[in-house]
């Protein structure tokens, strides 16, 4: 079989960062940029009821009904380099405190989520940092709802869903540079 000349072409989804592979090489020989989500784990999770309150029973085929409630949701990004290989890992906390109105739903649900990423060889620290910073979030929220979804269903009180939410970067470009002068100089990929 006969491999192409053609060029692949690049399209750059962050700075840096290309999803298909580097233009000067033939479309038999591309070489992927690669981010992983290597991980995710439940680190904490609490559901108290805060004021018991007397419930009409549901009828059992009943659609449950939407519930606002009060969401805080906060993200950690630490950075650590892998001993073994050297390669950089980025792990990301997302915590949410849930409290719906008490006089509907009267629960506290706190839930933390740990994610874990690490990048190929062509990918520097800071690429995995900003990407981590940009998009982690975007991709553990959902997981986060399922979680409250599920935990609040079988509660006496009834699910809550979460509404999908823009969440933008966590960390300012300067904080993502401090976290990569922590690091000792021999283990940072440039």
């Amino acid at each position: 079989m006969r491999k192409s000349s053609r060029k692949a072409v690049v399209r750059e989804t962050a700075p840096g960062i290309s999803t298909v592979a580097d233009a000067g090489l033939p479309v038999g020989e591309m070489r992927m940029t690669s981010i992983r989500l290597q991980a995710v784990a439940l680190r904490k999770l609490s559901y108290e009821e805060t004021t018991p309150v007397q419930r009409a029973a549901r009828a059992p085929n009943a659609a449950p009904e939407r519930v606002s409630a009060e969401v805080k949701l906060e993200g950690t990004i630490n950075l650590r380099i892998e001993q073994t290989s050297g390669t950089p890992l980025v792990e990301l906390l997302l915590s949410a405190s849930v409290r719906p109105d008490p006089s509907v739903r009267p629960v506290a649900i706190d839930v933390t989520l740990a994610a874990l990423f690490s990048a190929g060889v062509d990918v520097s620290t800071r690429q995995l940092l900003q990407f981590v910073n940009d998009g982690g979030v975007r991709l553990l929220f959902p997981y986060l709802r399922e979680v409250i979804s599920a935990v609040s269903t079988r509660g006496i009180y009834g699910p809550i869903f979460l509404d999908p939410v823009v969440i933008g970067p966590l960390r300012t470009d300067a904080e993502l540079d401090r976290l990569i002068v922590q690091m000792p100089a021999d283990s940072v990929r440039a």
